[in-house]
């Protein structure tokens, strides 16, 4: 299993995304209080495929979202929707608030749902829900 925010983690995490909506936007992710620093990545989107996904900043993202490690590793954990992060403060945005509705309603969705299995199942260091 790849090392959760590596390189390999990024790419393979990419590849199990489908998120099953028209959702086209490059969405950066900043993971902050990881240990050696925070870490940045992000993903492409056409049509809810994941197109391309790199570690290190998007350049020029439509969304950007940041959150602490302990939110991201329960997000992934499937005990914390990205909605309710983002609903409770837990979750900061950047960019558009339209395409930041619409990233977390696609991710909020059945089909976003299982993306998050399918990447937690790929996932080391990061728990099952209980």
């Amino acid at each position: 299993m790849p090392a959760w925010l590596s390189d390999e983690w990024v790419a393979a995490s990419g590849e199990a995304v489908d998120l099953g909506t028209p959702l086209d936007a490059t969405v950066e992710m900043a993971v902050l209080g990881v240990a050696g620093g925070d870490v940045r990545y992000h993903r492409s989107y056409r049509g809810g495929r994941v197109v391309d996904a790199g570690l290190g900043p998007a350049g020029a993202p439509d969304v950007t979202f940041t959150l602490p490690q302990a939110d991201a590793r329960e997000v992934l954990a499937g005990r914390l929707d990205p909605s309710v992060a983002f609903m409770q403060g837990r979750l900061k945005t950047a960019g558009s608030n339209g395409m930041v509705l619409e990233v977390l309603a696609a991710w909020s969705s059945s089909s976003g749902r299982a993306s998050i299995v399918r990447i937690r199942e790929l996932t080391d260091a990061v728990p099952a829900p209980s």
